[in-house]
Formats: C-alpha cells, structure tokens, sequence
C-alpha cells in the first residue's frame, strides 16, 4: 500500500460516511448518526477513542473505543470497550485494521488513562483479537445462575 493513507480522529460529521461504510463492509448495521452521537459524543465518563483512515480522499475505515466506569470490590476502574473497528473491503489485507486499532489503544492508555480493555468480538474480529492484537478469552459466570 502506497503512502495516500491518513490517520485522523473521527468528528460527529463523520457519522454519514461512516454509517455508509459499516452498511456495505459488513459491519454494525445499528451504526448511524444518532447512534454515533449517543454513544459516543454523549457519553456520560466523556471517555472515548475514535479514528478513521482515509485512503484517496476516501474514509475506508474506522476504530472506536467507548469507555466506561466498571466498580469492582469498591474500587472504580476506567475500561475502555473497542466496538465497531472495521476496514472496507476495498483495502482489508493492507495492515490499516491493527493500525486503526493501535491508534485506538495508544490515545486510550497515553491520554484517558484506562486501566484495561473488554471487548465482546464478531466472527470477523475474534481471530484478529486473538492472534493479532494478544487478547485472551474469559469465561463470564453468572452469580445470578449460580445461586439458583
């Protein structure tokens, strides 16, 4: 891939493209402005990352991280949540989804602080996640099935 691939954050005016590029990519079909605004824009911790590349003049992909509180034992830890990472098929293969999601991690650990991140992955994503990026899978056990 030549050098006409520029990484920038990602604006509430971006919303259109990027629900346009979710629509024919396969990715979150529930992705449109009012819910980029929501939640995002509107979240209550103010705490997220959001990157778009743009190759040609043209948005071919997007990273998003949305961050919230999780209070565990009393104590309050800031976890950042990546959802909807998506490359267009136009350029998937070229390395720019683990450069999208890295810009995502390096804003989210430099400048909001998080303490960890949880992500629940698609079909797509788990492999990527997995070999990829160094996540590890968990096991959620319900206290709520357990005491019955």
């Amino acid at each position: 891939m030549d050098d006409n691939y520029h990484f920038h954050k990602i604006t509430e005016a971006d919303s259109t493209f990027i629900q346009d590029l979710a629509k024919e990519s396969g990715g979150n079909q529930n992705l449109n402005s009012k819910n980029i605004t929501h939640w995002y824009f509107n979240n209550p911790q103010n705490s997220k990352s959001l990157w778009k590349v743009v190759y040609k003049n043209r948005l071919e992909g997007y990273a998003t991280t949305n961050n919230f509180i999780h209070a565990i034992d009393n104590n309050s830890f800031l976890i950042a949540f990546p959802q909807n990472v998506l490359t267009s098929t136009r350029v998937r293969g070229k390395g720019l989804f683990k450069k999208l999601y890295f810009k995502t991690e390096v804003e989210n650990i430099e400048e909001n602080k998080v303490d960890c991140f949880l992500t629940f992955t698609g079909s797509m994503s788990t492999p990527i996640f997995l070999n990829k990026f160094g996540y590890s899978t968990t096991q959620i056990i319900s206290t709520a099935n357990a005491k019955k």
